[in-house]
């Protein structure tokens, strides 16, 4: 078993979520036309175009049984059904789909429609690891993960503020509104007021 990339970063690590997988980029951010290969030998079950994914594949391990997706795909080389070796070239990295850099979402399943698996500890498991230990790879992938989901926090708690404020700004405007339709109503009132007392000791009145 290898890793599918070769001068590689960790960009996003997701676990225990409904997105649970790895964003692998080029080592270089924006670097084209590198290459993703095979993690073990196996068969390509489908390969497609998505809204969100570009262009994907799934293949399936011939001795671990596992899937294997990736996503956002520059260019596909291999077709569906087709039998592949490990370290074969599958197709190079972009941006297709719902992306905002060259790189590939990609996941580790148990079944091709579920049963995800943490993908780095997956191929540290298989003793898979590219010119650091496998520890500091796995340490620093989590910790991005961590501060990724850490800023999403964030951001939901300003988001709450956010609409706090905008509903005690909308509570403000409120009762401004109706200070001004009072004090209306008081302007008038003494208007005549003001009126009743002239015409009452006779000031304003025609001789």
């Amino acid at each position: 078993m290898r890793f599918p990339v070769d001068n590689f970063r960790i960009t996003s690590y997701q676990v225990g979520n409904h997105k649970e997988g790895v964003d692998i980029a080029p080592n270089i951010a924006g670097t084209p036309n590198v290459r993703i290969n095979a993690p073990e030998q196996g068969q390509i079950k489908e390969v497609g175009v998505g809204s969100v994914e570009g262009k994907y594949l799934f293949m399936k391990g011939k001795e671990t049984g596992k899937w294997y997706y990736f996503g956002h795909f520059a260019s596909i080389a291999v077709k569906a059904n087709q039998s592949v070796k490990e370290g074969q070239k599958l197709g190079v990295m972009g941006a297709s789909g719902q992306a905002t850099g060259i790189h590939t979402h990609h996941e580790v399943r148990h079944l091709r429609t579920g049963g995800r698996i943490d993908v780095l500890k997956w191929y540290l498991r298989n003793g898979v690891y590219k010119g650091k230990s496998a520890e500091q790879w796995y340490d620093r992938a989590v910790e991005l993960g961590e501060s990724r989901n850490a800023w999403r926090e964030k951001a939901k708690a300003l988001q709450l503020e956010l609409n706090e404020c905008k509903a005690t700004t909308l509570a403000l405007r409120e009762e401004l509104d109706k200070c001004q339709e009072e004090n209306t109503g008081l302007v008038e009132g003494i208007k005549e007021a003001v009126k009743y007392l002239l015409n009452l000791i006779g000031v304003g009145n025609d001789k």
